[in-house]
C-alpha cells in the first residue's frame, strides 16, 4: 500500500472518530438539557394547576386551557379517593424525526405528579405527561447539522490533506527519478533541497552518492 493511500486512510479514520465523538457528546448534552428543561416546565404547570385546584377542586376549565395551550401530552386529575375527575390525552402526532432515530435516542417523557392540598388537607393529585416530540425534533436537527459539518470537514480536510501529501511526496518522486538517472550514468543532483528535515536528509544523501559515483566513474 502506498504512503499516500495509508495517509488518506489514517486521515479518514481520524476525522471520523473525532466527528463522531463530537456529535455524540453534543447530542448527549443537548438531550439531557432538553429533558431537564421539559421536566422543569411540566413541574411549573403542575404546581400552577395544583394551586388553582386547591381553591376550586371541581373546576376543570384551567385544566382544559393548560392541556390545549401547553406542550403536554396528557393530564389526569384524581380526587382523594383516586377517582378520575379529568383526563385528556393528545392523539399521536406526525413523527418529527425518523423512527430509527427515536428508537436510538429512546427518550422517556417526563411525568410529574403533584398533590393538590388545601389548608394541609389532601384533595387530590394532578398528573401531567410532557410532550417530547419537540425534543426529538431538536435532536434530529442537531444530528443533521453535525452530519453536514462532518461531510464539509471531510471534503475540505481531505482535499487539503491530498494536496499536502502530493507536495510532500514530490521530493521522493524526484529521488526516484534521480536514482533512475544514476543507473543510466547521469549523475544529477536534486535542487532545491526539501524543507522537510527527514526528506532533506534523504535528498542530501542521494546527492552525495551521485557526486561520489560521478567522481569514481570520471576517474576510472
Amino acid at each position: 500500500m502506498s504512503l499516500r493511500r495509508q495517509w488518506c486512510i489514517s486521515l479518514i479514520i481520524t476525522i471520523t472518530v473525532l466527528m463522531c465523538a463530537s456529535a455524540l457528546i453534543n447530542i448527549c448534552h443537548t438531550r439531557q438539557h432538553l429533558l431537564t428543561e421539559s421536566q422543569e416546565h411540566t413541574q411549573d404547570i403542575a404546581n400552577v394547576l395544583a394551586r388553582s385546584l386547591a381553591e376550586s377542586p371541581t373546576s376543570t376549565t384551567l385544566l382544559d386551557t393548560a392541556f390545549e395551550q401547553s406542550n403536554i401530552d396528557a393530564i389526569v386529575y384524581r380526587d382523594k379517593q383516586n377517582t378520575i375527575l379529568f383526563e385528556r390525552n393528545k392523539p399521536a402526532r406526525t413523527a418529527s424525526a425518523p423512527r430509527w432515530f427515536r428508537h436510538v435516542a429512546s427518550l422517556k417523557a417526563p411525568t410529574i405528579t403533584t398533590d393538590v392540598t388545601s389548608h394541609s388537607s389532601f384533595i387530590g393529585q394532578v398528573q401531567i405527561t410532557a410532550n417530547i416530540d419537540t425534543i426529538y425534533s431538536e435532536l434530529w436537527k442537531l444530528l443533521s447539522r453535525q452530519l453536514m459539518l462532518f461531510i464539509t470537514a471531510y471534503l475540505v480536510l481531505g482535499a487539503l490533506g491530498y494536496l499536502a501529501v502530493y507536495f510532500l511526496l514530490q521530493p521522493l518522486k524526484r529521488v526516484q527519478e534521480q536514482a533512475a538517472a544514476i543507473c543510466d550514468r547521469q549523475f544529477i543532483e536534486q535542487q532545491p533541497l526539501p524543507k522537510t528535515q527527514e526528506l532533506r536528509q534523504v535528498v542530501e544523501a542521494i546527492n552525495r552518492m551521485s557526486r561520489r559515483l560521478k567522481t569514481i566513474f570520471l576517474n576510472s
